[in-house]
């Protein structure tokens, strides 16, 4: 959501330099900001998945609304004496888009622990650094112990299958990205009698063909 409201400043900007009309002014700008709210909402409730793609859509549909004030502008007062050549808006929707392009895309990541705790009942994870994993050029790894000495392996097994599934693991990866935005989540699990592994990772590659079935 931030790089959604720090990609839109520049185009508020750029209107707010360029406008000549007070009530036109204001409102691109009332356009411009509920641009930047309906892409926080989207981004935020309705498709978080997609959050490449909203950030590199709010930019320039804000570029759109400026032109059309200018549009509007030129109607009703003529041609400014010192219009700003066209290609500036070029060069601030590029330049934006850039940046949130740049900052947006993901890097490696730790998947959030939320996903998988807290545990069913009778199970207990042992507490876990939070640097606890390991990184490499396309993703991390972390790891949560979990104990409940009075279950067999397979009973864990499938109690902590059961649990992922119910949180939203109906396989072993699901994508954290949508279109431009490859990246996956991934979890494992590993039993023993009396205790058992959850293995998290984060990969910023699409690994979805690799997908490992909860079973």
């Amino acid at each position: 959501m931030v790089l959604v409201v720090v990609g839109m400043i520049p185009v508020l900007g750029l209107w707010f330099t360029m406008s000549r009309v007070p009530r036109c002014r204001w409102v691109v700008a009332a356009v411009i900001v509920g641009i930047a709210v309906v892409a926080a909402v989207l981004l935020g409730w309705v498709v978080p998945r997609a959050r490449l793609e909203i950030q590199l859509a709010a930019p320039p549909a804000g570029v759109l609304a400026v032109i059309g004030g200018r549009l509007v502008e030129r109607r009703i007062l003529g041609p400014a004496r010192r219009a700003a050549p066209p290609y500036v808006l070029g060069i601030c929707m590029v330049t934006t888009s850039f940046i949130v392009l740049w900052a947006g895309v993901p890097v490696t990541f730790h998947p959030d622990a939320g996903t998988v705790l807290p545990l069913p009942d009778g199970m207990r994870a042992a507490a876990v650094p939070h640097n606890d994993g390991a990184c490499d050029s396309i993703g991390c790894v972390s790891t949560i112990d979990v104990i409940a000495a009075d279950r067999s392996g397979d009973k864990m097994k499938a109690e902590l299958t059961r649990h992922l599934r119910a949180r939203g693991w109906g396989s072993g990866c699901r994508p954290t990205g949508w279109l431009l935005d490859g990246s996956t989540e991934c979890v494992e699990i590993s039993v023993r009698d009396g205790g058992a592994t959850i293995r998290l990772s984060g990969n910023r590659e699409n690994v979805r063909e690799q997908t490992l079935s909860l079973r």
